[in-house]
């Protein structure tokens, strides 16, 4: 290999930075809606807040006004919440979606900050995403260093 082609791939590795890798990675749908349905599957659906912890039992006014269960909050009791779901914004350092909070008579998003976030993965969700996505992220880096 001439000296040229080396220093021309060694400035194409430089410029491949981890943030830039992230960014291209996490741009695509395919790696997007697996992040989504770990944050529904993996934890919402368990009762889970991002940060482990649990959700809040269903308040009397709900239990009686809405018929809800004398559980925990359960966020896909009907479809709707989970079908809401989208990213909003890829950065080379984030991933950030969203989803309708505005449920029955309640702004869920004002409920639930009293009480921890909604959206984000638990440790166990983000080691299969990084399982996932390792082979779209050795893909991405064969195609940007042209090997």
């Amino acid at each position: 290999m001439a000296m040229d082609k080396v220093f021309e791939l060694i400035g194409r590795i430089k410029r491949l930075t981890p943030g830039k890798l992230f960014l291209i990675t996490f741009k695509n749908k395919e790696p997007q809606q697996l992040v989504l349905e770990l944050n529904k599957q993996g934890q919402l659906k368990f009762g889970k807040l991002a940060d482990g912890g649990v959700m809040p039992p269903y308040s009397e006014v709900s239990k009686a006004k809405f018929g809800k269960p004398n559980t925990r909050w359960q966020l896909f009791d009907t479809g709707d919440f989970y079908k809401s779901f989208k990213v909003t914004s890829v950065t080379e350092n984030e991933i950030l979606w969203t989803g309708d909070t505005q449920k029955e008579d309640v702004d869920l998003a004002v409920k639930v900050a009293e009480f921890g976030e909604i959206f984000g993965l638990l440790p166990e969700s983000r080691e299969i995403l990084q399982r996932e996505v390792t082979p779209l992220i050795r893909e991405i880096i064969r195609k940007e260093l042209n090997l």
